[in-house]
């Protein structure tokens, strides 16, 4: 590749790390450096949701509700998990900076966390579980149903 096609790639890279021209295809209400804010589920958030670390998927399977989180190279001291408000927030600390090496590429930054992902059914605290394993946080909660709920019965 040529050296001015390579200037010219570097030009319109560096239009994908500006705040403004997210702003510009998203609208005026996109504010990627704003805290990601359950209550308000309008496009601006859900996008900053879902570019926030770790990144995680919540699923239920047989009566239990299952988070997993990608923490590559974090340790399990690193991390805390704490169930408030029918939310549960996992914050830590990544740290990739190792002192004494000579970097000659460096995209992997330190920085501590913190996500709140808003959990859909009540779930039973006191059996929650954690686990880490090759860089996957995977937590269970069991559901806990509410007698007063209903619950759909298939006839055979």
């Amino acid at each position: 590749m040529d050296v001015n096609k390579l200037a010219q790639w570097n030009e319109i890279l560096k239009n994908y790390h500006s705040e403004k021209f997210w702003e510009d295809v998203f609208g005026e209400e996109i504010k990627l450096a704003r805290p990601y804010n359950p209550e308000q589920h309008d496009q601006a958030c859900l996008f900053y949701q879902n570019e926030l670390f770790p990144r995680c998927d919540l699923y239920e399977e047989s009566g239990t509700l299952f988070i997993e989180a990608e923490l590559p190279g974090i340790q399990k001291e690193e991390i805390e998990l704490k169930i408030e408000n029918n939310s549960l927030t996992m914050k830590g600390v990544c740290r990739t900076l190792k002192p004494k090496r000579q970097y000659f590429l460096k995209e992997r930054q330190n920085r501590t966390f913190e996500k709140k992902i808003l959990l859909p059914v009540e779930i039973a605290v006191d059996k929650m579980a954690a686990h880490l394993e090759n860089g996957v946080l995977k937590i269970s909660l069991p559901v806990e149903r509410n007698e007063n709920e209903a619950i759909y019965i298939q006839p055979e």
